[in-house]
């Protein structure tokens, strides 16, 4: 259980930052994407647990 939540958020911070490398640094979708990814975890996180 604790290694695919490993996996999961792993390829959230890959996922956004191969974004962010498309993005070019607009502070504004790099803000988005953060708090998208911290979405994600947190939900997988109270999903897992």
């Amino acid at each position: 259980m604790e290694r695919l939540r490993f996996k999961v958020i792993s390829f959230g911070i890959f996922h956004s930052s191969l974004l962010l490398s498309f993005v070019g640094g607009n502070d504004f979708l790099v803000l988005y994407n953060l708090t998208l990814l911290q979405v994600t975890v947190q939900k997988t996180t109270t999903f897992f647990s």
